[in-house]
């Protein structure tokens, strides 16, 4: 396939009789694209569901109402002067990443003259740097070296003499003088169209706009719950302990939480006792991995079909509205998917060597010594990414790991020929300490700690500390795939029911990844619908290997999203990057043989919507330039969400002391709290019931003072929301009976402090 970009001719009548019905579909499919409800709990003034079309219109035809929503409309005071400490510890971190990687990448380096090659390069190096970086603060955390920022960047030290020393006395250096040469075709000067022209800067300003968006939002402070309860959370216990260790009272905090180590490390070199700043610059990092996926799926798309389906491609992944979700929150689903889109990357380069190779000669000649070098590599690559993968998600090691095993070993089978088996087992060997260098650690420390190297899946099977058989069934029915086969066998009538069950389901989950989930990025998916249908065309042109291996990697990450989560939207994210490199490739097809006006006004159309989605406050919090001093105290008003939960707030504002001590009942956002706290997630024992159910009064206050327990919050409107049938599930302790018993018994008395008994009760030690 051409670097660049060529049209068929323009006789081409077979091709050209798809214009009708391709137009036709773009415009059905857009229509009800549009018709559907923008996203759930966004509603109007009278309570009715705001449709996309609707919300559109508002935000073309009356910018100034979303403009207003950057600086929250004048309710607080401005400033973005104070984004600089983020955005200067994020670059340097990703520098120091890219310096720790681009030795390892060394051998499979091209004699670099295109933009692509260039940026591919970095991006790789980039993401092998931040997985070692990662690995290295969980192996310096988990020997107490914590609460040192000078051991943190002693170890640093170590890592970029040994990957520098490594790469000096390795022979494989010496490979670059075989590596493969490009041509240096600028893919640019070869739009020859006026339209083309604007094509293209449309879509790399689109792009460039998606990941400012995407940056301005992942600078504001954090509200989303999962962040607040453990990304952050978890990193804020560990530095505050000095220690990894594991932790009885957070499920999550015992997890794989690779993605983490980047904030913990912000919070040990910063050093700040409430480590807020470094969470920032830690959630910061984490967005800035999504932007790194966008630009390896760029360049890999350009060196392929063109350097303007490879901007294309970014734009996709990029303007996706679940990938800048993510993203600005602080969720590491972006980084899943940016690892797992690398280790398909990685792997397609490595089949693709293998594929071209032969043997001239010499097996050991220079030529032949290169070129098995750069299949290693490439393995190694696959391996380290697919480790980080299954370092910063359990999923990781289902959606990567599993199919780079399998591919290699279909590709050593496959290329026998060609690839000794010297060299498989040595290449196997590389495999296996790269994923023990990335994502091995994790699964170590687990069995060492837990018992169980997945604690807590499979705990049922391979057990796990401190969870009973009763919070074993209460994680598995929370985390279970809806339930397809509920029959009675004895029961004809009941098994058509539950036939009628699984394929209505079945039908509704289509829809969401097609239309209604609010995560869908409609021009990737019209992309995606071209390229199924003209796959076979495609196919003639090249690229069957990357077709085969990406809907065979499309359809594994479907299939475990399907059968094997709760299938909740942001699991599927891992798709995007795969997606929007085939529908970039669909676009592709569709501009060399269809039309490219049509082309040119599906993708401007589709990365335009999600600029405006992505950048208002249907997507996440768009105050990107208002002070982060406000931000972080906002306890919104009648107009505005919340950032900082009104409780909290109160007792961040009011309990000062630095003799306080809070339990935390049903509250598990912990990480916005100043004053220190016990508290646990829904799936743990909260301390609260073991200090205080079925004990006495004499007891109980002993029990709290031995712990410096100043104070008790009850959460009620999280616990009753745990304990609806739908949601987690909570601790049928505390009822209000036990809480008033607290007070009649003289141990606790209620602090007034205006907020309902219903709503929360704030409670003082006595």
């Amino acid at each position: 396939m051409a670097d660049v970009v060529s049209r068929s001719p323009a006789n081409n009548l077979p091709h050209r009789l798809w214009l009708v019905p391709t137009l036709i579909a773009a415009l059905v499919y857009g229509c009800v694209f549009l018709w559907l409800p923008l996203r759930e709990g966004v509603v109007g003034a009278e309570g009715e569901a705001i449709r996309r079309a609707s919300y559109l219109f508002t935000s073309l035809f009356y910018p100034e109402m979303r403009l207003s929503t950057w600086v929250d409309g004048g309710r607080l005071p401005v400033g973005f002067i104070d984004r600089i400490p983020i955005v200067v510890g994020t670059c340097v971190w990703l520098g120091l990443s890219a310096l720790i990687g681009m030795p390892l990448i060394r051998p499979v380096r091209r004699i670099v003259v295109t933009w692509s090659s260039r940026v591919e390069q970095i991006a790789f190096a980039l993401l092998v740097g931040l997985a070692l970086l990662s690995s290295l603060v969980l192996v310096l955390g988990l020997l107490g070296g914590l609460k040192s920022g000078p051991l943190l960047c002693g170890a640093i030290a170590v890592l970029l003499c040994a990957v520098y020393g490594v790469s000096q006395l390795s022979s494989i250096a010496a490979t670059q003088s075989a590596a493969l040469k490009l041509r240096s075709t600028s893919a640019i000067a070869s739009q020859k169209s006026t339209i083309d022209q604007v094509f293209l800067v449309s879509v790399i300003g689109l792009t460039c706009i998606a990941a400012a968006i995407v940056m301005l939002g992942a600078w504001l402070p954090p509200s989303e719950f999962d962040v607040l309860e453990y990304h952050l959370q978890a990193p804020k216990e560990f530095f505050q302990m000095g220690i990894i260790r594991f932790v009885p009272h957070n499920i999550y905090a015992n997890m794989p939480l690779g993605t983490e180590m980047h904030s913990l490390a912000m919070m040990t070199l910063i050093g700040e006792p409430d480590a807020w700043l470094g969470g920032v610059i830690g959630k910061s990092i984490t967005a800035s991995i999504s932007l790194v996926g966008a630009a390896l799926l760029g360049a890999f798309v350009a060196q392929k079909f063109g350097v303007l389906f490879g901007w294309t491609a970014a734009g996709l992944w990029l303007n996706s509205p679940g990938i800048a979700q993510v993203a600005m929150f602080g969720l590491v689903d972006g980084a899943l998917a940016t690892y797992v889109l690398a280790s398909a990357v990685a792997t397609y380069y490595a089949i693709e060597a293998m594929g071209s190779r032969v043997i001239i000669g010499d097996p050991d000649s220079a030529q032949n010594k290169a070129t098995r070098n750069r299949i290693m590599t490439y393995w190694r690559l696959a391996g380290i990414t697919s480790g980080a993968a299954a370092a910063t998600k359990y999923p990781g090691l289902i959606l990567a790991v599993v199919p780079v095993c399998a591919f290699f070993m279909w590709s050593v089978w496959r290329y026998r020929s060609v690839f000794q088996n010297r060299e498989a087992i040595l290449t196997a060997c590389f495999l296996v300490m790269e994923l023990t260098a990335t994502c091995g650690f994790w699964y170590a420390k687990n069995w060492v700690f837990a018992g169980n190297p997945v604690y807590p899946l499979v705990a049922d099977v391979l057990g796990g500390k401190t969870l009973t058989p009763e919070k074993i069934a209460q994680w598995k029915r929370a985390h279970a795939a809806p339930d397809l086969a509920t029959t009675n066998k004895g029961s004809s009538e009941n098994e058509k029911a539950s036939y009628f069950r699984s394929v209505t389901m079945a039908a509704s989950d289509v829809a969401r990844l097609v239309f209604t989930s609010s995560y869908v990025q409609p021009a990737m998916l019209f992309g995606l619908f071209v390229f199924l249908f003209g796959i076979r065309k495609i196919q003639y042109e090249g690229g069957l290997t990357l077709i085969c291996m990406w809907g065979g990697w499309s359809l594994w990450i479907v299939a475990v999203w399907w059968f094997a989560t709760h299938r909740i939207d942001r699991f599927w994210l891992p798709l995007t990057g795969l997606w929007a490199g085939l529908g970039a490739i669909g676009f592709w097809w569709l501009y060399r043989n269809v039309s490219p006006n049509l082309t040119q006004s599906i993708v401007v159309l589709g990365l335009a919507y999600g600029c405006i989605i992505n950048s208002s406050p249907a997507t996440a919090d768009n105050r990107f330039f208002v002070s982060l001093n406000a931000l972080r105290q906002d306890v919104g008003d009648k107009n505005q969400v919340p950032r900082l939960f009104p409780t909290t707030a109160w007792i961040n504002w009011n309990l000062t002391d630095s003799n306080t001590r809070i339990l935390l009942i049903g509250e598990a956002r912990a990480f916005e709290f100043l004053s220190a706290i016990e508290y646990s997630t829904c799936f743990d024992l909260n301390p609260g019931e073991v200090y205080l159910r079925g004990k006495s009064g004499v007891e109980q206050k002993a029990a709290l003072r031995e712990r410096g327990i100043t104070h008790i919050l009850v959460q009620w409107t999280e616990i009753n929301r745990y304990r609806k049938p739908t949601n987690y599930g909570f601790s049928d302790w505390p009822q209000e009976a036990d809480v008033q018993k607290l007070v009649d018994d003289g141990v606790v008395s209620r602090i007034d402090w205006g907020f309902p008994l219903k709503y929360a009760e704030l409670l003082e030690v006595k």
